[in-house]
């Protein structure tokens, strides 16, 4: 299973709250140097370690725009 954005989830507080303490989580199980059982998409990885978004990291986020870059 991979983890990826829900492109149709609203950007309310609480849904950003819980997107900060997944990264406050995930960040102190790094920190601790534990293993976490999970699969990210690699628009979100590109993201925590501040790489260029490519339009095919767009594609794995919104099947809609891959069918215009196929």
């Amino acid at each position: 299973m991979i983890y990826k954005l829900n492109p149709t989830c609203q950007d309310t507080q609480e849904n950003l709250e819980m997107y900060k303490l997944t990264g406050r989580i995930l960040g102190k199980a790094l920190f601790e140097q534990m293993t976490v059982p999970i699969q990210l998409d690699r628009f979100i990885l590109k993201q925590i370690i501040k790489k260029d978004i490519t339009l095919d990291d767009l594609a794995t986020v919104d099947k809609a725009v891959s069918v215009f870059f196929a």
